[in-house]
């Protein structure tokens, strides 16, 4: 007896009971599947095309990402980079006020020891 299903041929002498059977272990047909063949079990293998892109687009998707975290890495080194400079120059305000305030107290401090 011929069947038009994909099943793995058998020497059963009921083909008819066999068939019947056998149907359970077939897939389910998809209406996402496009492509491929059947294998031995009934379930559906992928095609080379399937294959390349289930490798590919993930593939893909981690090396943008790696581009874009070495964007963002550049991004904020810059970012600290200008912070450090400004705080160099306010470092240097400070250290100029100080020396401007210590100046005076002793010059007060001689004028004071002065009058005694």
């Amino acid at each position: 007896m011929l069947s038009t299903s994909r099943e793995k041929p058998t020497n059963a002498p009921n083909a008819a009971a066999h068939t019947t059977h056998s149907s359970t272990l077939r897939a389910m047909p998809s209406t996402f599947a496009v492509g491929g063949r059947y294998g031995e079990q009934g379930i559906r293998e992928m095609t080379d095309v399937q294959l390349y892109l289930a490798i590919g687009v993930p593939s893909f998707v981690v090396l943008i990402g790696m581009l874009m975290n070495g964007l963002l890495f550049l991004g904020l080194n810059s970012r600290m980079t200008a912070l450090e400079g400004r705080m160099a120059n306010l470092e240097n305000t400070f250290t100029t006020r100080f020396d401007l305030l210590m100046g005076r107290l002793i010059e007060l401090e001689k004028e004071i020891h002065g009058r005694q």
